[in-house]
């Protein structure tokens, strides 16, 4: 039976469904859209799921442009009114093989049907303004209650994909929830197949799990849910050491991944960076955590020469970040967090009060060190030499003392 609550959709969105209602199919709103509508959180997406087939829908808004998503598993995305609505007939899906595909979709004319196939209950809602929602599987229930829980058997849907087991914890995550008990004992007997999952979806929810607000619980939870899908984490004790860093953390994926990896065991030869990439994260993330893990090996400076030195060799956004990771480990092992926090005071200071860091902030330019005669390697040399003795304060950066100090230096 419909609930008799009223879901605020957009205006185009309203339209749209009319307009497949007014052709003689029923059309609701569907998933996530929904759940977070009910929510009260922002809707990035809305997708409708409908009685007709595509070549009816096409037909229907013969005057929008159609992209054909995935025209062979009953989707097409409609460009109407400036806004993309991605569009799938009611479905069932066959007998699934590799954990990951049906064998085959076929097209279903009941809303009960599509319903029914989906994986989590939060997810399994539907909604239009004529029908009201229609939760058939108490998923309204389960938001109040904050649970991510299977719709029908747990262990049948795992088995029929498996990267439902790494949303559940994504959702669970992301959401702030906890997932039903059921659900998650499936999920950590179904965790082997995770390695026939593409890497690259993996990355995607782990990623975003990473990211969410209740990453803590869910990574220290499920730890054999992660070793299935990362490998290389090998030692649960390590592995849990740095997962307590997370609630000290933002949730920033470059510094929550960088206390995770520091755990990680990679292979002979391989590097952090290397071992990222194979992962599937990009090029950017996979340096930068490398950096990171690298540099917060070392202790934190306490020299305003180190710490200005660092300051100008990694830049602003890293250099906060590694006070960051230092306020974390500080954080989680009951200590003062006072001198991490104090070095990204310093860090952001120094930026702000653009004090010189780097040889482009010197008051002399090689310009001026050729007009003086020193040329070639020896310009360089002498630039790096002055941007040092600045750092070190045994001189101050203005272009005559410079040049003195450099004449000093040289004459002596």
């Amino acid at each position: 039976m419909p609930h008799p609550i009223t879901i605020s959709l957009p205006l185009s969105l309203n339209r749209l469904l009319a307009r497949i209602h007014d052709a003689g199919f029923s059309a609701h709103a569907v998933g996530g859209g929904v759940r977070d509508s009910l929510m009260g959180r922002e809707v990035n997406d809305w997708d409708v799921t409908t009685s007709a087939v595509p070549e009816q829908i096409k037909a229907i808004f013969s005057d929008c442009r159609i992209i054909e998503t995935g025209i062979q598993h009953g989707t097409v995305t409609v460009c109407f009114e400036g806004d993309f609505y991605e569009v799938t007939v009611y479905r069932v899906d066959g007998e699934y093989k590799d954990s990951r595909h049906p064998e085959q979709v076929t097209f279903a004319t009941r809303l009960e049907d599509d319903l029914s196939r989906r994986d989590f209950t939060v997810n399994a809602m539907a909604y239009n303004p004529w029908d009201g929602l229609v939760d058939l599987y108490e998923g309204m229930a389960d938001i109040k209650r904050g649970v991510i829980r299977a719709v029908g058997d747990p262990q049948k849907r795992f088995a029929e994909d498996a990267l439902r087991i790494l949303r559940a914890i994504r959702f669970a995550s992301t959401l702030g929830f906890f997932v039903d008990e059921q659900t998650a004992l499936a999920a950590r007997t179904l965790a082997h197949t995770l390695p026939m999952i593409s890497t690259e979806r993996k990355c995607v929810e782990l990623s975003k799990a990473l990211c969410g607000i209740h990453a803590y619980s869910i990574f220290s939870e499920y730890y054999e849910i992660v070793r299935h899908a990362w490998p290389c984490f090998d030692t649960e004790d390590t592995y849990q050491n740095a997962v307590k860093c997370l609630p000290y953390l933002p949730q920033d994926l470059t510094l929550r991944l960088a206390v995770l990896f520091e755990s990680a065991h990679l292979s002979d030869g391989q590097t952090l960076a290397r071992t990222l990439l194979d992962l599937r994260f990009s090029k950017d993330i996979a340096k930068n955590v490398e950096t990171l893990v690298l540099l917060s090996r070392e202790p934190m400076p306490d020299a305003t020469y180190h710490k200005r030195k660092m300051l100008g060799e990694l830049g602003l956004s890293t250099c906060v970040a590694y006070a960051k990771l230092w306020e974390s480990r500080l954080a989680r092992d009951g200590q003062d967090t006072a001198p991490a926090l104090a070095l990204r005071e310093a860090f952001v200071s120094d930026d702000s009060a653009q004090v010189c860091c780097t040889v482009s902030q010197l008051a002399i330019s090689g310009k001026d060190l050729i007009a003086l005669g020193i040329v070639g390697i020896a310009t360089g040399k002498a630039l790096a030499w002055l941007l040092d003795e600045v750092l070190a304060e045994r001189t101050s950066n203005t272009k005559e003392t410079l040049i003195a100090h450099l004449t000093a230096y040289f004459c002596h």
